[in-house]
């Protein structure tokens, strides 16, 4: 028996199986765990240099949301270093505020250091005012990025089901956990209707400038400033008048001290109604109203989906009758079909792959080394989501599968190689841990340029996606970067989790010669054949290929 020493650095590394072992399997749960906590996604979030901020104050008017809620977040953020533009508009109840942001300027700490700003706004903003950040998503993919959308419908009038929506579906739909925001659209607004009558202002001798100036007066709020008292402070303003018979009544002038006044009832007709009709939304022939609602970036689609359900089901009990709360879009609908399909297909292929692997290997173990190593390659991938800020969704998925081949392709070559390497020392005379060194160091000495060759090959197809700009780099950069962590892992996996695990493989017995000549006269029989009839060869795989389509005419 050859005891020969065998090189040291790979007969060290072999001597320790339980270890190396138990680190792998650590990491292979580790993976198969944070897999599990990964969000789900129907596509990537590509987020632009922009940032949303959005504040309620319900009940409030314009000139208010502007002055107390709008202008303190603009001058917050405008402190923000990165911020190159700043836009506004303020709406009744409502504060939209757009930041642009540089190009070279990380959007993650950037939008950071924006929440910081507005947590140091709580004394300042009204009470109950909130402000929420939401990150721009290009308009191409805005169609795809939707998450639900709800339709409330009912036989009430149109600015009933607006008013129900806004006042109790909206704000339940905004307390769960996951939802950015909830968008209302559809049904009538009330507004109030001021129509003069010009013979009663002749009669009066009131001018109708002089009537829109007093209503103007009266219908605007009034600020005074704040009144503090220790770490609180309050906000004093007069709101404008909103009750329909206050404003009937206003006095519009006063012709002597012991006269009627003119009030504005005397000249004008006071009504409150429905704004005008702009579009007509109906379903089944009753009016409805549309809530859009879309959740933070980072959340589980399937359980802030899951949340939404049981809080819409909680809602229809508490609607009026015959008013129906309908689920009329649900992305998740669409990722768990796809997810069950994808299972499908993965668990169809899977035993395909151990069906190949067994006929080739012609091994349970050896079968069960390659399935082992392309498990820990598969874990470094999913715990490389968090970091890279990736989800699953389809092009993450289409990446996985594209690599799949080649993950398996490198350790199904270093097995190979393993057992006949094993089988020619084991003629030899080497048992023990020296066989398994040297067949170590053979095996890798054989394969290291195909192996090499084959997993840098297919990282350089994702090298031009580190060249991309704008919205292209944000959507495929992450994708390439996983792609090439994922070969790499793959790669270090078969070079050294493989020739551990071939240490419990067995060793093949020696091939008869008789078979290895039918084996070799089987696989040249093709090239014979090719060599002898080229002109057929080449009519044949010229049918078998088909007709080049750049040859084909464009038209008959």
């Amino acid at each position: 028996m050859n005891t020969r020493p065998t090189s040291g650095g790979w007969a060290g590394w072999l001597r320790r199986p339980v270890a190396i072992l138990s680190w792998a399997t650590a990491l292979l749960l580790a993976g198969l765990w944070v897999g599990r906590q990964i969000p789900i996604e129907w596509v990537p979030r590509v987020e632009l240099a922009e940032v949303h901020v959005a504040a309620y104050w319900p009940g409030a008017a314009p000139r208010q949301v502007e002055q107390y809620v709008t202008a303190p977040i603009e001058r917050a953020v405008q402190r923000v270093p990165g911020t190159v533009h700043v836009e506004s508009l303020s709406e009744e109840g409502q504060a939209t505020i757009i930041l642009q942001v540089a190009p070279d300027v990380p959007l993650g700490p950037y939008v950071a250091q924006v929440r910081e700003e507005l947590a140091r706004l709580r004394d300042v903003l009204p009470d109950r005012v909130v402000p929420q950040l939401t990150r721009a998503v290009p308009e191409q993919l805005r169609e795809q990025q939707g998450f639900l959308t709800l339709q409330l419908a009912g036989p009430l009038a149109p600015e009933a089901l607006c008013r129900l929506a806004d006042e109790l579906v909206a704000p339940r739909l905004r307390s769960v956990p996951g939802v950015a925001f909830v968008h209302v659209a559809g049904g009538r607004e009330r507004e109030l209707r001021i129509t003069l009558d010009p013979d009663r202002l002749a009669t009066y001798g009131l001018a109708p400038e002089r009537v829109h100036q007093q209503l103007f007066d009266a219908l605007r709020d009034r600020s005074y400033g704040r009144w503090q008292t220790g770490r609180s402070s309050w906000l004093l303003f007069t709101p404008p008048e909103t009750d329909l018979e206050a404003i009937r009544n206003l006095v519009l002038h006063q012709p002597a001290s012991d006269a009627a006044p003119v009030r504005l009832r005397d000249v004008a007709t006071v009504v409150l109604g429905p704004a005008p009709v702009r579009s007509v939304s109906r379903v089944d022939g009753q009016p409805v109203v549309t809530l859009s609602i879309d959740r933070k970036p980072g959340s589980h689609l399937l359980t802030v989906a899951e949340t939404v359900h049981a809080t819409v089901e909680r809602l229809r009990a508490e609607l009026p009758e015959g008013v129906r709360l309908l689920v009329v879009l649900d992305r998740s609908e669409d990722v768990r079909k796809q997810l069950r399909d994808l299972r499908l297909r993965v668990g169809l292929g899977f035993a395909l792959l151990v069906l190949v692997l067994l006929a080739l290997l012609q091994s349970v173990r050896a079968c069960v080394a390659v399935l082992f190593s392309v498990g820990v390659a598969v874990a470094v991938a999913l715990l490389l989501f968090r970091p890279l800020g990736l989800t699953l969704n389809l092009i993450t998925l289409a990446g996985m599968a594209l690599v799949a081949g080649l993950l398996v392709d490198n350790s199904v070559v270093v097995v190979e190689q393993l057992l006949v390497q094993r089988r020619r020392l084991r003629a030899r005379g080497l048992q023990g841990l020296a066989l398994d060194a040297e067949a170590t160091r053979r095996a890798l000495q054989t394969v290291w340029l195909p192996l090499l060759g084959g997993t840098f090959t297919t990282m350089i197809v994702a090298l031009p996606l580190v060249y991309l700009s704008g919205e292209l780099r944000a959507l495929f950069l992450p994708f390439g970067v996983l792609v090439a962590f994922t070969l790499g892992a793959s790669l270090a996996s078969a070079v050294l989790i493989v020739p551990v695990l071939g240490r419990f493989l067995p060793t093949p017995p020696p091939v008869p010669v008789r078979q290895q000549r039918h084996l070799r006269q089987f696989i040249a029989l093709p090239y014979r054949l090719a060599a002898r009839w080229p002109r057929l060869t080449l009519l044949v795989l010229f049918l078998a290929v088909g007709v080049p389509l750049w040859m084909l005419p464009d038209s008959w």
